[in-house]
């Protein structure tokens, strides 16, 4: 195979492409069937790439340490003459790369790990000695992985990630995309390699990729080119509840526990429905097309004796909980409760407008939720006598163990109540017309009577260069104005030319891919100002640059530091900054797994309360809040590892047991003093969204937690654990061990020891937090707590880092992590710029590392101060 530069490539294959495209396409849906023309082009783009061989140091430590283990304790049966397991040891090489000699270190690591290694009747080597070995063998390993996903310090050519996507067709065409139908949620998850998406090695493409580009760039063209209004116009409907007439809704006045109250419907139990009666005129459909509907409803609520709130719940289907509310109003004075939803036509249902109480139905009349609970645990006991006797008692009294209560025999003053005027439903949302899209496409204006392709050219003109990056040369331009006029020869309507010239654009390399081209024999060379408004803009936007940035690169102004740093703070002062906190800290911190484990509603119920629901979402955004407010405001970034204030609304406060918090919007919160201590949420360690990650839905997870610290805070995540790993034990014999007992003694294993004694320490600081990240001093999970009775085991904080400093408590470990802010400045610097440059940080890139820390330093630690001296680094600079 002939190496050649990777721009000669592109220039093919981008060639091919369009020329494909114009003999293939004849009408507008004939685009939807191009796909599998070019996928040995596509993988020629991969270059080639020498990576050096492994440093003297692991050289010694083979020849002074490794291969005298192997003799003293491994040869005499894995040798030329008896070579047990088809294992010889006697003359394997320091060779990683290469097999089999990588797979017999690979084994000879798993069979130390299971002990099986050395056998029985052989000299036992120290815990030091194996430690040696298997550190050695694993850092080799690592090694090679690095080698595999490096690009030796270059940046390669590189596609658009899925959110590089959708927000540059966002930034381009103005188009936004209801939830679930937009290009992140229609391409197919990126690869990842160290924890982000945008290195190259991870981002390949194949046919299947391409199909998705072709059906999302043809949804794309459909949204943004519109010659006329949409097909079914917005309309508002509305329901009155003193419209409950006929025999369905008499039903549900007797049954359901709701009476009729003049033209007010008063729920004291289940849901009020909104019938047949919430039809759009356009189709007499609830929801005639899939779109985005606003829904409002007037409501009061009545508490009765209860001192806890109502809620409001509104529901589409059986299942399907779309918002709730918590009614504050009073009877006399309603309120419009309002919310935006998605609604898919496919997915018909009447709305269902719900009463949920701050606690159980039954507890307002007598306390007979907790007399329920005690019959059922007395059955569960075997007494089924007494149990009975209870079950009896409360039927008489009125509840029916049915989900219903008898109204008769209560006093209706005491209940709470949901009292209902109306609801109306707005939509389909579509703003105004013209769209944006099409103002920003055509800014002169359009005409459908006739087709101008002189209006085709100017409008392309101006588009090409914005979705390319760059300006753009006669030829590419006139390629694009031919596909569209050769649709135009056939006949096609002048709309879907327009639409076929963009797909042609959106599913072009061009587009797709951010193109650097190199030097012969990979030599170096300064990126021009275009290419340096590209890396900018996706490093901080995670969009294409826009008009005032590619501005800047047509005046050649970039190059000099001054400006381009200008152009960081403006570009952080935009609300697109949002792609930088998207793109970076969600991965960074992981937060997308914050909910791969759901907590265990029999054991954790305090989750799940009414007032909750939406609590899950917040502990995502809570992270991504606080770096938001840290960048905006150029303030600390150990604040991260502990603070006196935190991110929060309401729901969340609550959740912490801070009070005087209101609101759903998240706002800065200085946490309240406990016992003359610092707040336990300060920093990441004390939110409940960290806590969760380290947790399996029943019980905390600290080795995990460690290795979370390790990896997230300090960019040094210990090595993958052997395959006779397992989990810890649970208690599953009546033992009554805390996690940390159970870890020391899965450490006595040496084997296990040498890794466990970097990640335990970092993991069990964190065991006060329960597994949805409350505070508790006993253990609790794995057993409903009922179970557990009063005799649950203590938990005693208390360790030594890998360091040598002791910690004997939660606040004592955050104090000795604000001492090592210079590891955790390197490590998020290294998370930092391996995002920045799209590839793995390599030995030359140490430096910009050292300088970038130093800066933090001087400028108050800033996350800003970070940024800013990557941006100007020479790595940053370079192809």
């Amino acid at each position: 195979m002939i190496r050649q530069p990777v721009h000669r490539l592109y220039r093919a294959w981008s060639g091919m492409m369009l020329l494909h495209l114009m003999k293939r396409i004849t009408s507008f849906s004939a685009t939807r069937r191009l796909s599998r023309a070019w996928p040995a082009i596509w993988m020629a783009c991969v270059l080639w790439t020498g990576f050096p061989l492994a440093g003297t140091d692991a050289d010694d430590i083979y020849h002074d340490k490794i291969q005298p283990f192997l003799k003293g304790h491994c040869q005499r049966c894995h040798n030329a003459e008896r070579a047990e397991g088809d294992l010889r040891l006697d003359n394997l090489a320091a060779d990683f790369v290469n097999r089999p000699a990588a797979d017999h270190w690979i084994e000879v690591l798993d069979r130390i790990h299971l002990g099986e290694m050395p056998p029985e009747g052989e000299p036992k080597p120290t815990a030091e000695q194996l430690s040696e070995v298997t550190d050695w063998i694993t850092r080799q390993l690592a090694d090679v992985r690095h080698r595999k996903e490096s690009s030796g310090g270059r940046v390669l050519l590189r596609r658009l990630t899925r959110l590089e996507y959708a927000n540059s067709v966002r930034d381009l065409l103005h188009v936004e995309f209801i939830k679930g139908e937009g290009p992140i949620d229609r391409l197919p998850p990126d690869g990842s390699i160290r924890g982000f998406d945008r290195n190259s090695n991870a981002l390949l493409v194949d046919p299947s990729l391409m199909n998705s580009y072709f059906e999302v760039a043809s949804q794309i063209a459909d949204r943004a080119i519109r010659f006329r209004p949409p097909l079914v116009p917005q309309r508002t409907v509305r329901f009155e509840y003193r419209d409950i007439v006929d025999s369905a809704m008499k039903y549900q006045i007797d049954e359901r526990s709701a009476y009729l109250d003049g033209d007010t419907l008063v729920v004291m139990q289940g849901a009020a429905r909104s019938f047949a009666k919430l039809r759009h005129p356009f189709n007499d459909m609830e929801v005639p097309v899939t779109g985005r509907y606003r829904v409002r409803i007037q409501a009061a609520a009545d508490r009765g004796e209860s001192d806890d709130p109502v809620y409001m719940r509104v529901q589409q289907g059986a299942d399907d909980n779309i918002a709730q509310f918590r009614v504050d109003a009073r009877p006399g004075s309603p309120e419009v409760y309002s919310f935006e939803t998605v609604r898919d036509a496919l997915l018909q249902g009447e709305y269902q407008v719900a009463i949920v109480h701050g606690t159980e139905f039954s507890t307002y009349v007598g306390s007979r939720g907790q007399q329920a609970r005690d019959a059922d645990e007395r059955l569960q006991r075997g007494e089924i006598e007494a149990a009975t006797t209870d079950k009896a008692r409360l039927r008489a009294q009125g509840e029916d163990f049915a989900g219903a209560m008898k109204l008769d025999v209560l006093d209706l003053s005491k209940l709470p109540k949901l009292r209902l005027d109306w609801i109306e439903v707005t939509g389909p949302l579509q703003g105004d017309y013209p769209p944006q899209s099409m103002t920003s496409f055509f800014p002169q204006g359009w005409s459908t009577d006739k087709q101008y392709i002189e209006m085709v050219t100017s409008a392309f003109a101006r588009f090409l260069p914005r979705a390319y990056r760059r300006p753009v040369t006669r030829s590419e331009l006139d390629e694009v104005v031919q596909l569209v006029q050769r649709e135009l020869y056939q006949d096609v309507p002048f709309e879907t030319a327009v639409k076929t010239g963009i797909i042609a654009t959106l599913c072009s390399p061009k587009f797709l891919y951010l193109y650097e081209p190199g030097l012969p024999n990979l030599q170096t060379r300064r990126l021009n100002d275009f290419e340096l408004a590209s890396r900018l803009s996706y490093f901080l936007w995670s969009s294409k640059p826009d008009d005032s940035l590619l501005r800047r690169a047509i005046e050649k102004k970039l190059s000099d530091k001054k400006v381009l740093l200008a152009e960081v703070d403006r570009l952080l002062a935009d609300d697109r900054m949002a792609g930088f906190l998207e793109g970076f800290v969600r991965q960074w911190l992981k937060i997308d797994e914050f909910d791969r484990f759901p907590p265990d509603e029999a054991i954790f119920p305090d989750y799940y309360q009414t007032h909750l629901v939406g609590l899950s979402d917040d502990l995502l955004m809570q992270p991504v809040a606080m770096v938001r407010e840290i960048l905006t405001k150029d303030e600390s970034l150990l604040s991260l590892l502990d603070s006196d204030w935190s991110m929060l609304n309401e729901r969340l406060a609550a959740f912490y047991g801070i009070e005087d918090v209101q609101g759903e919007a998240m706002r800065r919160v200085t946490l309240p003093r406990e016992n003359d201590s610092a707040s336990i949420r300060g920093g990441l360690l004390g939110m409940a969204g960290i806590h969760r990650w380290g947790s399996d839905g029943s019980r905390t997870k600290p080795v995990d937690r460690g290795k979370y610290i390790l990896d997230v805070l300090f960019n040094d995540p210990p090595p993958p654990p052997p395959p006779n790993a397992g989990e810890i034990e649970p208690n599953i014999r009546g033992e009554k061990l805390t996690v940390s007992e159970r870890l020391a003694l899965h450490r006595e294993q040496a084997t296990c020891n040498n890794c466990h004694r970097r990640i335990d320490p970092y993991g069990l600081a964190l065991e006060n937090f329960n597994v949805i990240g409350q505070w508790r001093t006993h253990a609790d999970g794995e057993k409903p707590l009922s179970r557990w009775g009063d005799d649950r085991p203590e938990i005693v904080i208390g360790g030594r880092l890998p360091s040598g400093e002791e910690y004997d408590s939660f606040e004592s470990f955050k104090r000795l992590l604000v001492e090592q802010d210079e590891r955790f400045l390197r490590g998020l610097t290294e998370k930092l710029l391996m995002y920045a440059l799209a590839r793995t940080i390599e030995p030359a890139d140490r430096p910009v590392i050292e300088q970038a820390v130093n800066d933090c330093r001087e400028n108050g630690y800033t996350l800003r101060s970070i940024i800013k001296t990557i941006v100007a680094s020479e790595p940053f600079a370079q192809k």
